[in-house]
């Protein structure tokens, strides 16, 4: 038995129908993670069965964005393996989807935890995700890009106290048009705010 954890509603292979693109995890021990599309055919409801089922996909986070700008929404999600970055699937002109990722590795026990955005307004999407290990406790900053995909552009750094950081929100707290990063410490059950100051 699964549960879906994360979705995302929009029409994935143009017919003007909306699908579900989700992540979902086994209810018992939620060690098993995947994800898919269920595709809609109308009047409100959807297909029973997967049109497609994306391998090695955590239950964390799904988003969509069109990356590659050729009008067709693009999924972006967190790996099932927590030590590599999250995973970009490309949706071609036929509609099909290719997977990118960049199996960068990280120290154990790093936490997947990740926003995708165009952060700076320039047209390009960027993700923030959280890595918090006891040898580095920051918030990586890359850009994700038409040819070289996901590409790391620097380092957000958090305070050395903040042990239980669980996930991230962005909002434009001060009004200056660039998202600003609301870190949620679930370990000292608290929250901090870090302006926009992009690499």
């Amino acid at each position: 038995m699964t549960r879906i954890e994360n979705f995302e509603v929009v029409d994935m292979n143009g017919d003007g129908i909306k699908d579900i693109v989700y992540a979902c995890a086994f209810t018992i021990d939620d060690e098993t993670t995947f994800g898919g599309i269920l595709l809609g055919i109308g009047n409100g409801d959807f297909s029973h069965t997967p049109s497609t089922v994306f391998e090695g996909v955590s239950s964390h986070r799904v988003e969509i964005w069109d990356i590659t700008g050729n009008g067709n929404p693009d999924v972006i999600a967190s790996p099932s393996i927590h030590h590599y970055l999250p995973i970009l699937y490309k949706n071609n002109e036929d509609h099909s989807l290719t997977p990118h990722a960049i199996r960068e590795a990280y120290p154990p026990h790093h936490r997947p935890y990740f926003r995708a955005r165009d952060l700076n307004n320039d047209g390009t999407v960027e993700i923030l995700e959280i890595e918090n290990t006891h040898e580095f406790k920051g918030t990586n900053y890359y850009r994700i890009t038409k040819d070289q995909g996901i590409v790391k552009q620097g380092v957000l750094n958090l305070p050395k106290d903040c042990e239980g950081i669980c996930d991230l929100e962005l909002v434009d707290f001060n009004n200056d048009g660039l998202l600003d990063v609301f870190v949620e410490d679930h370990y000292h059950d608290k929250g901090d705010i870090y302006f926009a100051q992009y690499p």
